[in-house]
């Protein structure tokens, strides 16, 4: 009961963080009603991968399994994406068509893969630590999980994108647009750095914990 309870959190947890950073890169990309074919490609994605990583958490016979469950769900992203069928319902439901282009396919493309990928990421490590726990195994890591989790609540809103996007293009016209460059390499370096701190610091909890039982 408690395997059944934690997939549907785990479900109904990742659904909503990655519709929310959908909506908010659709706000950031100024989409319209494309964005409804992209609400629901989401959607189809996500129950995709409770289906694979139900199948993967049944018949798995070490950890592993789930990790290379969620690496084909991400190729399974990219070539959802890229699929012509997909493409065509976009295209269909934009309100300007003058839109379609380059820039356009490049909203659309982030607007799908980052939360696939975030939704893939999170979906994993919850079944994964669920998958150790009904075995009795150890379920700690030396993911920076803290660092990853603050860093993702700080980047996924528009404000962040915004930035993001003006050190990124260095648009003539954009007097702050170096400022923001500085600035998103420093915090970049920041989130690196503390991200190496904490992976550091779950190792040698790892190690001293690995030391004790060896003692015991």
């Amino acid at each position: 009961m408690r395997t059944v309870l934690t997939f549907i959190g785990a479900y109904l947890l990742t659904l909503l963080v990655a519709l929310f950073i959908a909506v908010e890169l659709a706000d950031f990309f100024r989409s319209q009603e494309e964005f409804i074919a992209v609400l629901l490609a989401q959607v189809l994605f996500s129950l995709i991968a409770l289906v694979t990583f139900a199948l993967a958490y049944r018949f798995a016979g070490h950890a592993r399994a789930l990790g290379l469950a969620a690496i084909g769900l991400g190729l399974a992203a990219v070539l959802l994406e890229e699929l012509p069928a997909l493409g065509e319902m976009v295209a269909t439901r934009s309100t300007d068509p003058y839109t379609l282009g380059t820039a356009h396919d490049l909203a659309i493309t982030a607007e799908l893969l980052v939360p696939a990928f975030v939704l893939v990421l999170i979906e994993w490590r919850l079944l994964r630590r669920r998958w150790l726990a009904a075995r009795k195994l150890d379920t700690a890591s030396t993911w920076p999980w803290v660092t990853m989790s603050v860093a993702g609540l700080v980047l996924c809103n528009r404000l962040t994108f915004e930035i993001v996007s003006s050190a990124v293009r260095q648009a003539p016209d954009d007097m702050l647009a170096a400022f923001w460059l500085k600035v998103s390499i420093a915090v970049a370096a920041l989130v690196i750095g503390i991200g190496i701190m904490e992976r550091n610091m779950r190792r040698r909890r790892l190690a001293r914990r690995a030391a004790q039982n060896v003692a015991a």
